[in-house]
């Protein structure tokens, strides 16, 4: 080497982790963009591409067979008209799952035109020289050899579940003699284009009717396990021995129904998209790994396993294998696998669409949906309101025969404009008069959802659930997180809150605002469909000095273009009773405290003979809240249980409903308890200021989150009264929050509306 020449310069290959952090500002966003552009070529990206389908159009996934469960999966798709009797395929209901889409699978073919060969064009080929004919047929078969085979990347749950679902030899000679066969199925994520809004908007709105005309419906429990081939082997011995009469729980069982058990806490069964999917269904079939039952089977084992559960539950304290621990079973008759049961039976039933879709998304908050306008979207098909075509024919609380836009699957909307749209009709389209606001005292919408990361966080967090971000949406679209079972999971239920007063499910309900005509404005703004929910934190802020200038109601936003959307704020008319004078410590687990007792009206008299309680009618109605479990008027009974109660309370007087049940009593009494858990579990006594006018009502129950200075007030169309909180205490005119519902005895049935005017609120 030349001395004079300088030595040669070696260049180290820079990665992200060999990127130095020198500290100055600018070192770690060059870090950070290295880590996005390694990553952009780590994550993989199919080369198929889709084509536009046309109307009452779906692609279908032909899944040829394999010589091993290992080989790689080989499928093409094919477009097929929905309503062509010829159209035979299955159906797949599935967990998508939180990792990535990183396997590959191979669609032949491509729904795109080929671009032309230049060997194909005569005119080309006589220009060509020979050396230019023959690069030019090279290029002619790579192409095609290109054309033939595209990948296309799936998340590994799927994969798993095409691996299985596929014919292959299996391990015994039965299964390798038989046929092997192309399964011709249906996946939304594979036959749906999502990346393409329009499509994916138009094929959900076709999705009952697309498991509705499969042959059958397949159910993707997951990859087996120990636990799952004996929770399976189980389920299918269950039914042949109900049939013989042989059926019982045997301390030799305990582990079976441990598996069975874990087999219900299974992802699947907590996704709000199976309901639909299930009830649709002609035949189902639950497949775990390599093992199917029948979903008819499954049902009978868990009707069984809730008829019996008391008996079962008493294995888990019974047994050694689970260390004697009751609680590690949970109240599972509450969580999502019994409730898809009992939903999806009465549909079946019938096959006829009974309940609201108010009732429908109030009432199915266990089952989870990842797209949080899903929450919605996911039960419309099984809606009694919700009908086919763009335009129906609707009667009014007012007897007016009208027509409107039918509410509709729009994925290029956002989460505050599809929630609002959804409140919106409900109150719109609402035949219960003094109940169309109850909406807003349900809890039903997720707050949460997955945070949109970028490429490099999305490596980061590869296999595992992504973090969530918060939903800013008004006080007056109830949240999931404050329903009685809280956020769902698929584990067991653990009680957070007190039920719902205005639960669907009740035989009588309240009539706290009589039969009055509802009177419900929305504020309204122009803007894009892309705006950031968080803008309602700045609305909210900013609501004393610009007012809406806009108001429509509920029928007018249903009828609002797409450019065209609520602001966040809801104005409404009603009634103010009172302000909270004073209120309690939350009543955490249904602790009743003493003092609070006295405030209510009990006292505690001595006589010659011996001490009674005087307990006031207001007082034990109050803690039942005026009702049974189903809504009926409650027992004189339950004044008898509470008397019993008093006389067995703490060491600091108070009353622990939770302790007193764990300690056995009699059943009448275990019911007049679990009903005061109901109503009050962490909820809040309140007391009003004394009454000149002579009324009684003075003693309630708030919302957790109620505090002194909030007023209780009692709106047009809601059955119960509700507890709002002034935004700016010094200026009430601002607008109010909403905290939630109240119960307030004496004003329940409309009786606070003979001696007002009513005002306006705006809730924001």
């Amino acid at each position: 080497m030349d001395p004079r020449r300088p030595p040669p310069r070696i260049t180290k290959r820079r990665t992200p982790e060999s990127e130095p952090d020198t500290g100055e500002p600018g070192s770690k966003r060059v870090k950070e963009n290295l880590t996005v552009f390694y990553n952009e070529l780590v994550l993989p990206t199919g080369t198929y591409r889709y084509s536009p389908l046309g109307p009452n159009e779906i692609r279908l996934l032909h899944l040829f067979p394999a010589d091993s469960v290992n080989d790689l999966i080989q499928t093409e798709l094919k477009v097929a008209r929905l309503d062509d009797p010829a159209t035979r395929y299955e159906a797949l209901s599935y967990v998508w799952g939180h990792d990535e889409p990183t396997e590959k699978m191979w669609i032949q073919g491509s729904e795109q035109q080929t671009p032309q060969s230049p060997t194909e064009s005569p005119q080309l080929r006589s220009a060509m020289t020979p050396r230019e004919r023959f690069r030019a047929v090279g290029w002619n078969v790579a192409s095609r050899e290109r054309e033939k085979n595209k990948t296309f990347y799936v998340r590994p749950n799927l994969d798993h579940a095409l691996r299985h679902l596929r014919d292959y030899p299996g391990p015994t000679p039965q299964q390798s003699r038989r046929t092997q066969q192309t399964l011709v199925i249906w996946i939304d994520s594979i036959c749906i284009d999502q990346g393409n809004k329009d499509e994916k908007s138009a094929q959900v709105k076709m999705m009952a009717d697309i498991y509705k005309r499969a042959d059958s419906v397949f159910i993707w429990l997951g990859r087996e396990s120990e636990d799952s081939t004996i929770g399976m082997d189980f389920v299918l011995r269950i039914p042949d021995q109900e049939h013989q009469g042989m059926l019982s729980v045997r301390a030799s069982d305990a582990h079976q129904w441990a598996a069975f058990m874990a087999l219900m806490r299974r992802a699947w069964f907590s996704r709000r998209w199976v309901v639909q999917e299930l009830a649709m269904a002609k035949v189902a079939y639950l497949r775990c790994g390599n093992v199917s039952v029948n979903w008819v089977d499954f049902v009978v084992a868990v009707e069984f396993f809730i008829e019996r559960f008391d008996t079962i539950a008493g294995l888990y304290t019974d047994s050694p294998i689970f260390q004697k621990n009751v609680l590690a079973l949970g109240d599972i008759r509450a969580s999502v696998a019994p409730k898809m049961v009992t939903i999806t039976n009465e549909f079946v039933r019938g096959r006829e669409r009974l309940k609201s879709l108010e009732a429908l998304v109030s009432e199915l908050t266990m089952f989870e949906a990842g797209d949080p306008r899903d929450t919605v979207y996911a039960v419309m098909a099984l809606a009694k309101d919700i009908e086919e075509g763009s335009q129906r024919q609707m009667r009014y609380w007012h007897s007016e025969e009208a027509s409107r836009p039918c509410f509709k699957v729009d994925y290029r909307k956002n989460v505050l404009q599809v929630f609002t749209e959804f409140v919106a009709f409900c109150i719109h389209g609402s035949e219960q008069l003094g109940q169309q606001l109850d909406i807003i005292c349900r809890k039903w919408a997720p707050n949460r959802r997955a945070k949109r990361l970028s490429v490099a966080d999305r490596a980061r967090y590869r296999g595992r659930r992504p973090p969530l971000e918060e939903i800013h949406l008004p006080s007056w679209i109830g949240l999931l997180k404050d329903s009685a079972y809280g956020i769902p999971h698929a584990g067991p239920q653990a009680r957070v809150a007190g039920n719902s007063l205005v639960d669907s499910s009740l035989t009588r309900g309240y009539h706290a605002s009589g039969r009055r005509k509802v009177e419900v404005k929305f504020g309204e703004t122009n803007g894009s469909n892309n705006h950031d929910d968080r803008a309602l934190d700045l609305r909210r802020n900013d609501l004393a000095a610009n007012p809406s200038d806009f108001k429509v109601d509920a029928q007018e936003l249903l009828e609002i273009g797409r450019n065209r959307k609520s602001d966040g704020t809801m104005y409404v008319h009603g009634y103010q009773v009172a302000c909270i004078q004073q209120i309690s410590h939350r009543l955490y687990e249904g602790l009743i405290p003493y003092e609070w007792l006295q405030l209510g009206g009990w006292r505690q008299r001595s006589y010659e003979d011996g001490e009674t309680n005087d307990i006031p009618e207001e007082l034990w109605r109050t803690l039942v809240a005026n009702r049974t479990p189903e809504g009926k008027d409650p027992p004189q009974r339950y004044l008898v249980a509470l008397t019993w109660a008093i006389e067995r309370h703490n060491s600091n007087n108070d009353i622990n409903t939770a302790e007193l049940i764990r300690q056995g009593q009699p059943e009448e009494m275990v019911k007049f308890l679990k009903r005061v858990q109901e109503v009050i579990w962490n909820r809040r006594f309140f007391l009003l200021p004394d009454r000149t006018d002579g009324v009684a009502y003075r003693f309630g129950i708030a919302p957790t989150d109620a505090k002194v200075g909030d007023i209780v007030c009692v709106l047009l169309g809601c059955s119960v009264p509700v507890v709002l909180s002034p935004l700016d205490a010094t200026n009430i005119d601002n607008g109010y929050r909403v905290v939630g519902e109240a119960y307030l005895h004496g004003v329940m049935d409309g009786e606070v509306l003979m001696s007002q005017t009513s005002v306006e609120f705006c809730l924001v």
